[in-house]
């Protein structure tokens, strides 16, 4: 158990299913020089970054292909562009998403 003090994130899973996550741990894995553009706090109006990019390592603009959490856009079985807020990569390095489904 963790102590009741430390914060701790709720992260959505597939199904419904949640993790409790302290940030001690989600500290670990910080990658200091990346931002995701999705995040509520994310860059202000002036940025330009395109929607569905994420900033590199290297401070330029990149279609994401680890899984994110975040609006994206896919394409429905009729060939409708639709919106979805859900966790989601862009394996091609394209706009092409595919939203995880686990």
């Amino acid at each position: 158990m963790t102590d009741p003090k430390e914060i701790v994130f709720t992260i959505p899973l597939s199904k419904g299913r949640v993790a409790r996550v302290p940030l001690s741990v989600l500290e670990q894995y910080v990658v200091a020089d990346a931002a995701s553009v999705h995040a509520p706090d994310a860059p202000s109006a002036d940025d330009v970054t395109a929607h569905n990019l994420t900033l590199s390592e290297r401070g330029t603009a990149e279609w994401h292909i680890a899984w994110e959490l975040g609006q994206c856009t896919v394409t429905d079985a009729s060939g409708f562009p639709r919106e979805y807020y859900a966790w989601h990569r862009h394996p091609y390095g394209t706009e092409y998403a595919e939203l995880y489904e686990g």
